[in-house]
């Protein structure tokens, strides 16, 4: 049997596909095991001639494929109505791949019965739907999906329950809401945790437990909407004393403004809010500030800001203007109103 392991939640995930090749071949037999990843730029023609070589000292012999750009190619049928995309590039893409995916079919329909093809999918992005229903008749679909807000939280109380960990209720509503929905990411921070010999407070948890980037990101643009040059200012020195990139906060901010232009164009479209969370991958709390934030903008207004984003994005790597200061003073003229035109 060959397998596609896809979702966002990447460590059962990890635990499935090591799962999966402890069984298939033990845990020491490294040399039945052949690993291609899809940022390498592979060639699917390797795949598939590693598939039907025989094993090597062993009856069985396992070839996982990570993350290939098959998969991660969009289709028409991924894309958000209003998206602005550029289309020809996206089909161009969509057509090349897709003969990828058409010779692992062929060879799918005839595979090598002492070879097990694992794919594994735990991109951020959502896999091509319509790839995925290509491939589902020749593999076992496993799916992996990021975990309900109340789902993470009891896994969070448990989890400190069951290593005798005391909390307070406010540090405990603290740390929730400093973690991403990962349960990769809580089992490092558990361990953190695990060594605190005291009862955890609050001002123990923000010392030891670091806001993601995503938030601070959402902050900032929280504050650039809602005209507050202050609290602007003070998260983006708190970020640069923090040493963070400059191109990565623009990156980040840009992340930020294109969530809420979906979130826009999803409400226009008549979405109720728990489908947009589940469409976007949000929490309904992150959803509701967002939401909340956009009213009476359009989406001319966030493309305009993004528009002027990108060009001074472009500035900085040309040299034409400091990275920090050029961002500051973007901050400074779109809250001034020289951007956001109400």
């Amino acid at each position: 049997m060959n397998y596609l392991l896809t979702g966002k939640e990447s460590f059962n995930l990890k635990q499935r596909k090591n799962q999966l090749l402890e069984n298939l071949v033990g845990k020491e037999n490294l040399l039945s095991v052949s690993v291609f990843r899809g940022y390498e730029d592979v060639n699917i023609d390797d795949v598939i001639d590693d598939c039907n070589m025989i094993p090597f000292l062993s009856d069985n012999k396992v070839v996982v494929l990570e993350n290939p750009k098959f998969l991660a190619v969009k289709s028409k049928e991924d894309n958000i109505e209003d998206e602005v995309i550029d289309q020809e590039k996206e089909d161009k893409d969509f057509a090349r791949q897709k003969i990828d995916v058409d010779k692992l079919i062929e060879y799918l329909k005839h595979p090598n019965e002492t070879t097990t093809l694992i794919i594994v999918y735990d991109d951020l992005e959502l896999p091509n739907k319509k790839f995925i229903t290509m491939l589902n008749p020749y593999l076992k679909h496993e799916k992996f999906d990021l975990l309900y807000e109340d789902q993470f939280k009891n896994l969070i109380i448990n989890d400190l329950k069951d290593r005798n960990i005391n909390i307070d209720n406010k540090a405990l509503n603290e740390l929730i809401e400093r973690l991403p929905n990962s349960i990769e990411n809580w089992q490092r921070e558990l361990e953190k945790l695990a060594l605190y010999p005291n009862t955890i407070t609050e001002d123990v948890v923000k010392s030891l437990i670091t806001r993601p980037l995503e938030d601070d990101a959402f902050e900032l643009t929280n504050a650039l909407f809602s005209s507050d040059l202050s609290k602007a200012l003070s998260v983006f020195k708190d970020l640069t004393v923090n040493r963070i990139e400059v191109f990565s906060l623009i990156g980040l901010i840009s992340s930020s403004l294109r969530m809420m232009s979906q979130v826009l164009m999803l409400s226009e479209m008549g979405k109720r809010d728990n489908e947009i969370s589940s469409i976007l991958n949000i929490s309904s709390g992150r959803l509701y500030y967002i939401k909340k934030d956009i009213k009476n903008r359009s989406c001319k207004d966030i493309l305009k800001v993004l528009n002027d984003l990108s060009e001074l994005d472009q500035n900085i790597k040309s040299g034409i203007i400091d990275g920090k200061t050029g961002l500051e003073l973007f901050i400074i003229k779109t809250i001034r109103g020289q951007v956001w035109n109400r």
